[in-house]
């Protein structure tokens, strides 16, 4: 069994990561996009659910930017949370496959809908 204390302390540690790696991501696919006149392929493929939400409403909303921003310390909190509970590898295998399967929508319903993809 483990303390709540360690739980929160690995929730804490992945949501850092989480942080780390979207501090990274998020300017990567800005410059990418640039700022309208890019590609958003990367941007689909890093922050499928925002831009599912974008694709389907047509634009990039202020909550679904603060969507992309929080995803992956969510992401990293949730693994952070499975090694605690010494459930690492299937948590993580879950979150990437669902991750894929929402970038394959993302990018399906922005290739029908003409949006975000030249």
């Amino acid at each position: 069994m483990i303390t709540a204390k360690k739980a929160l302390s690995s929730i804490g540690a992945g949501a850092l990561v989480g942080i780390g790696i979207a501090a990274v991501l998020v300017p990567f696919c800005f410059f990418a996009a640039g700022f309208g006149h890019g590609t958003y392929a990367p941007m689909i493929a890093c922050f499928p659910f925002t831009m599912l939400g974008a694709a389907a409403i047509g634009r990039i909303s202020a909550a679904l930017i603060v969507l992309g921003v929080l995803q992956f310390p969510a992401y990293g909190a949730v693994v952070g949370w499975s090694r605690a509970k010494a459930r690492s590898v299937p948590v993580f295998a879950a979150l990437a496959v669902v991750h894929v399967i929402v970038g394959a929508a993302a990018a399906f319903v922005a290739e029908k809908g003409g949006n975000f993809l030249p």
